[in-house]
């Protein structure tokens, strides 16, 4: 009797796993329900058949002999090591690995179109433009076997990433002995996730872009040798796809217009001398809008406007060191607090990650605050993602964020593999920082050139971001990520201050390139990368011809510094015995010895300036103390 109950049992396990299995072979069928909602998979008109019933085989390996994969030259960064992984999938079925060659190797004696190839992307083949033109949106991705080619048709890098997959499943189902087979009529059609999925961007009929992730949701399109045609033709499509105008204007012979629908905004920018048009696209989950100017309402004449260069370290200090040679913090570190007419403020970066940063944040917004005990910061701004810019924030979070409001943050942070390739970056801590604390529900607006930003009686600019820059290897033998810099100008009563960042040198080239000098021309500029190298000529300080000159970096390597108050020498490092750099020296600076040009270093002075009838009326207080204590 128990003989026969564990027969009877054993009987019944082997029937369920028979089941079990015939059910996960049924969910392999339709990689739909698993991998992509809005995927559908056809095979002609019939529906998926299993591989070992094929009587229309398309041969991937023959007699151990796999053909060979084509990618386009034109996107070998993107594309490439999707081709390869290919090739090594197939390679770990089979054992043997395809050719991959680009399409202009390919092409170099003509086009084979009557041999058996794979095509990933839009190569120089017919048949890849022929499977790109039947798709519906840039977030499609096609799969489908054309006569002799087996053709991956997407605009998207992450879409056909998947398309890898989704083919490797196939090849090793169509796996038989030294073959591998799929059906002459198969056709697998899909879209990529997130926000070009979300967008559905229509296509520009004749133009393939460069397709850049440039992070927190954001996908760029550059389309290249663009005239002033191809933005009217864009943006007509964007109507007729249901997207609606935000604001546009013209800067030069720029033009910049941001549409908007339920779920994406999407920048389309033209600028004729570069012969781009870029287009890039925001989920509204990831970023808010910058805000209209009709949206712009506040209390006008509560106080004065000040612009506040901050004081970079105390006592000749840094993290316990009195060693200038040893500190960053004499040359490094970058922070500006504008007071506004209504009593709130705009924070540009803020400073090294040191208490006594943040700290002399604080305390800035406090005195300078009509109501101490209320305090608005209207938009905190991060020109890029290095710590000696946004580490004060990072501490000043951890410490302040329950006695200060903000309102929004702006900033443009690469994605981390730019961050890497740049030489190192902050974008984490200020991401984690954001999110742990009582600012987890600001918005950010994730900031664009082109952009122009309305803040009570201050109209903010955005010259240059990173994307206008694109497509762009970054290096971190040039310290390029600080090429990442967001470039703007700030008006307010009458003036006109230009905030470069850490302008490197690929941002002055461009920015000379595509502005004019009356647009470029400042009444007050920042010092780029503290003056230390990236704008290697005077060029574009020339043409900015500002006369009042903000200077984030320190005495120690600004020899003979003349405090422009007090008419004293700076002497900060005599006791230590170290000769001094002069950065005056440098060719990119030798304008501001100027006459007529005033420089205001930061030091550890704290630089106040009144912006009234057009002028920067500046009172610069010897230290930090000597401020909070007049």
């Amino acid at each position: 009797m128990k003989l026969k109950n564990l027969l009877l049992i054993l009987t019944c396990c082997a029937l369920l796993c028979c089941a079990l299995v015939l059910a996960s072979c049924d969910q392999e069928k339709t990689p739909s329900e698993t991998e992509s909602p809005t995927e559908a998979v056809t095979d002609g008109e019939q529906p998926p058949v299993e591989d070992d019933t094929i009587t229309d085989p398309f041969y991937v390996v023959k007699d151990g002999a796999p053909i060979r994969i084509v990618y386009p030259l034109i996107y070998e960064d993107a594309l490439y090591k999707h081709a390869n992984t290919l090739a090594s999938n197939i390679k770990n079925l089979t054992g043997v690995k395809p050719v991959v060659v680009d399409d202009v190797s390919a092409g170099r004696n003509g086009y084979d179109e009557n041999s058996a190839e794979i095509l990933i992307g839009y190569t120089a083949y017919e048949t890849s433009k022929q499977a790109f033109a039947e798709l519906a949106d840039y977030s499609q991705c096609k799969i489908k076997v054309a006569g002799n080619k087996l053709v991956v048709a997407s605009y998207d890098s992450e879409a056909i990433n998947s398309a890898v997959t989704k083919l490797t499943l196939l090849f090793s189902k169509g796996k038989d002995g030294k073959d591998v087979v799929i059906s002459k009529s198969h056709v697998t059609d899909f879209s990529s996730k997130g926000t070009l999925a979300e967008a559905k961007l229509p296509i520009l009929a004749g133009k393939t872009p460069i397709m850049i992730d440039q992070a927190d949701g954001c996908m760029e399109l550059v389309f290249t040798s663009a005239d002033s045609t191809l933005i009217g033709t864009y943006v007509g499509q964007l109507t007729q796809s249901g997207y609606s105008l935000y604001t546009e204007h013209q800067l030069d012979n720029n033009q910049y217009k941001t549409y908007v629908n339920a779920t994406s905004v999407v920048n389309v920018n033209y600028v004729p001398n570069v012969a781009k048009l870029f287009v890039i696209v925001d989920s509204l989950k990831e970023t808010a809008l910058p805000g209209l100017a009709s949206e712009n309402t506040y209390t006008k004449d509560v106080t004065s406007t000040l612009l506040t260069q901050l004081g970079l370290y105390s006592n000749g200090a840094f993290n316990g060191q009195t060693d200038p040679t040893k500190s960053t913090a004499d040359v490094n570190g970058m922070g500006y607090v504008m007071r506004l007419e209504d009593g709130s403020f705009i924070i540009i970066d803020g400073g090294h990650g040191d208490a006594d940063d943040a700290a002399r944040i604080f305390k800035t917004l406090r005195k300078q605050a009509p109501d101490p005990n209320n305090i608005t910061v209207a938009a905190w701004i991060f020109t890029h993602a290095h710590g000696d810019h946004t580490g004060a924030f990072v501490a000043f979070a951890k410490s302040y964020a329950s006695m200060v409001k903000v309102e929004k943050f702006i900033f443009n942070f690469p994605t981390d593999a730019k961050g890497t390739e740049g030489g190192g970056h902050t974008r984490s801590s200020v991401i984690n920082t954001l999110n742990s604390t009582a600012y987890s529900k600001v918005p950010v607006v994730k900031a664009h050139f082109g952009q122009v930003f309305y803040i009570r009686n201050a109209t903010i600019k955005i010259l240059c971001s990173l994307e206008m820059l694109e497509p762009y290897t970054m290096s971190a033998t040039d310290n390029s990520y600080n090429n990442t810099s967001l470039i703007f100008t700030i008006e307010a009563e009458g003036t006109k201050t230009m905030m470069l960042g850490d302008c490197y040198t690929a941002q002055n080239n461009l920015m000379r390139l595509v502005y004019t000098a009356n647009t470029l021309k400042s009444d007050a500029v920042q010092m780029a990368h503290h003056g230390i190298d990236g704008i290697v000529s005077d060029s574009l300080y020339r043409t900015i011809n500002a006369k009042t000159v903000f200077w984030p970096a320190g005495s120690y390597h600004y020899a003979g510094y003349v405090n422009q108050t007090t008419g004293k020498v700076h002497g900060k490092f005599a006791n230590w015995g170290v000769t001094s750099t002069d950065m005056r020296t440098n060719p990119w600076n030798k304008w501001t010895q100027a006459a007529d040009v005033k420089v205001y270093l930061a030091a550890d002075d704290m630089i106040v300036a009144e912006l009234k009838d057009g002028a920067y009326l500046v009172t610069q207080y010897d230290s930090n103390d000597a401020y909070f204590n007049s």
